[in-house]
């Protein structure tokens, strides 16, 4: 009787301590405390935990989860505390959203304050490109108001930028329905921008460069030369900012080229000298890089977006190809839809464009910039493509940051079926932000962060543009009923696939890879046995004759990293020939572009 009372008296103490330490005790609970534990030690973020939160009260619902959950979320906010105070104020809103999604509406400073403190910092130390990306983005959250909306139209009126103009005062009056009757003159100024023709190529070439890459000198059949090759770029900026394709300086940041390079340009007033120019950051998926000469030009060209572009329209181009500098060529475009990114897709044209034309602009027939043109594609002689300035014109912030362009993916691979117009998860890769968040096959995709998306180019900007790590919102339709889950971006590697074939097993492989979707029947050695569950209409296993049902024999599945391709070996019945099997090599770029 005496241990029982004492075992009281000493636990009674502890809850009264811990109660005035404002503590609370969290029941015992082996995979809480090892979670707990990575937290304090550092060997997981609070992103990564509030997400393992989210799986154990998904697993394990009770208050234990519940109340681990709360303890993450105070952490959050604690750390919110921590960033705006010490001037943290972009790692503040990333938090301060991340908090928002994971329903946290008591922060420890508002997520307006957090916005505009970081546009104050922004506006003082920062380009125009980022101010302007920060604006957008508080208008769409409704932190600014409808005069600010009201004043970022007016400033690209005052650019001529009319691709801009046009998309944002449709996007701006959904967000402020009285935005056109507070402003009537936003009509006028629209209409105006629909009739502005620019086309003045004289001044155009002002802002258009040539970029060298030196080489040194080279040795061939005993004897020496200069090796030296040659593209084409443009100002963005009266501050000596110039965009030019990544290819056209790569062996210059690439940490495996071991010989001299160095970077120059000149400019259209003075073709003969050439200035020292710096690689300020570059993107490879994209093909895009950004330099910067002391040279300051006072003729920098009209960005606009390609949004709206259509097949058959009227383009320019501006490079020098092989050498011939300033040469302006017209054409139209042909196609919209060349799938050479793993984000979104190119433009072919038919104006002509060869080596040396790469990096030079793509102008629309107002004059402002709607993409970028690149040459030298090997398997695609004699045809001509460009980079959509839709893009382009995102990744600038990014590119200023310096070095190699970083995106966020959550590790799931997004079908669009275009018969139905709709989007739907067809890949979940184990351990990955959509993994954690308890996203399944076959969920519809509704929205992104509240931004309804429609198109896998839509869900892939909304994702690849946020920070990492961070929580995003994301809405499904599951079996007809609709759920918002919170999900965890990550940095995305270059070659996402490479992180799918470290994690993933065959089949699952497969599916992603080429949208053959299998369920297991036997094992042997050497080959797996499967039977067709679906095949996704649009993807490489839909070319081939198998149907739903079949049986089909799998001898491997490789990434081959040298040359950034997979292939597959598969054998199935022909359907044409009784008893007849057909074997094929499949073979395809790892740079897939259905992943988010």
């Amino acid at each position: 009787m005496k241990i029982i009372n004492l075992f009281l008296i000493v636990t009674t103490l502890v809850f009264v301590s811990c109660l005035n330490d404002n503590k609370v005790i969290y029941p015992y609970n082996t995979r809480v405390e090892n979670l707990r534990d990575n937290i304090k030690n550092g060997t997981i973020d609070l992103f990564e935990a509030f997400m393992e939160a989210q799986v154990e009260l998904r697993n394990h619902p009770g208050a234990d989860s519940e109340m681990f959950l709360t303890y993450v979320t105070d952490l959050m906010n604690e750390e919110l505390k921590k960033l705006y105070e010490s001037g943290k104020f972009e790692e503040a809103c990333v938090m301060a959203d991340s908090l928002v999604v994971a329903n946290v509406t008591d922060l420890a400073y508002p997520i307006e304050l957090c916005y505009n403190r970081f546009l104050d910092s922004t506006i003082q130390t920062k380009d125009k490109f980022t101010i302007s990306e920060l604006r957008n983005r508080m208008v769409e959250k409704k932190i600014s108001g409808v005069f600010d909306a009201y004043s970022i139209l007016n400033e690209y009126y005052e650019e001529k930028s009319s691709g801009l103009f046009i998309y944002y005062i449709s996007k701006y009056a959904q967000i402020f329905p009285d935005l056109l009757s507070k402003y009537p003159d936003l009509l006028k100024k629209k209409a105006e921008l629909e009739q502005y023709r620019n086309l003045d190529f004289e001044k155009m070439m002002k802002s258009v460069v040539t970029v060298y890459l030196d080489k040194g000198m080279a040795i061939k059949n005993g004897m020496g030369f200069q090796e030296k090759s040659i593209g084409t770029g443009f100002f963005i900026d009266d501050k000596g900012y110039i965009l030019t394709n990544h290819h056209v300086i790569a062996d210059h940041v690439d940490p495996k080229y071991k010989g001299f390079t160095k970077v120059t340009v000149a400019l259209r007033d003075d073709p003969d000298t050439e200035i020292s120019a710096k690689v300020i950051g570059y993107d490879k998926v994209h093909d895009v890089a950004l330099l910067k000469v002391e040279t300051h030009s006072k003729e920098h060209l009209v960005l606009g977006r390609s949004h709206n572009m259509r097949t058959g329209d009227k383009i320019y181009t501006i490079g020098n190809p092989i050498g011939l500098r300033y040469t302006v060529t017209s054409g139209i475009i042909s196609n919209k839809e060349i799938n050479f990114f793993q984000m979104g897709r190119a433009f072919q044209v038919d104006a002509a464009i060869n080596p040396g034309n790469s990096g030079g602009p793509l102008i629309d027939e107002s004059g402002q910039v709607i993409g970028i043109v690149f040459a030298g594609v090997p398997q695609f002689q004699g045809i001509s493509f460009a980079i959509p300035f839709e893009w382009v014109r995102q990744s600038i912030p990014l590119l200023y940051r310096g070095n190699q362009v970083e995106r966020s993916w959550i590790g799931a691979g997004v079908y669009e079926d275009r018969d139905k117009k709709e989007l739907s998860f067809y890949y979940i890769m184990p351990g990955s932000g959509a993994d954690k968040s308890g996203l399944q096959l076959d969920d519809i995709l509704v929205s992104i962060n509240d931004q309804k998306v429609t198109t896998l180019e839509d869900a892939q900007t909304e994702i690849a543009f946020n920070r990492s790590p961070s929580i995003i919102k994301v809405e499904i339709i599951r079996n007809g009923i609709t759920m918002v889950l919170p999900v965890k971006t990550d940095a995305r590697p270059y070659i996402p696939i490479e992180k799918a074939f470290m994690k993933d097993k065959q089949a699952n492989l497969v599916s992603l890879v080429f949208g053959l979707r299998m369920s297991l029947m036997s094992k042997m050695l050497g080959a797996r046995s499967y039977k067709v569950e679906r095949i996704y209409k649009g993807l490489t296993a839909y070319t081939l004759d198998i149907s739903e049902g079949d049986p089909v024999m799998i001898y491997g599945i490789k990434y081959i990293e040298k040359d950034k391709m997979i292939l597959m070996q598969i054998r199935y019945l022909d359907k044409d020939v009784a008893a007849m099997e057909r074997m094929f090599t499949l073979q395809i770029s790892a740079e897939i572009n259905t992943l988010l």
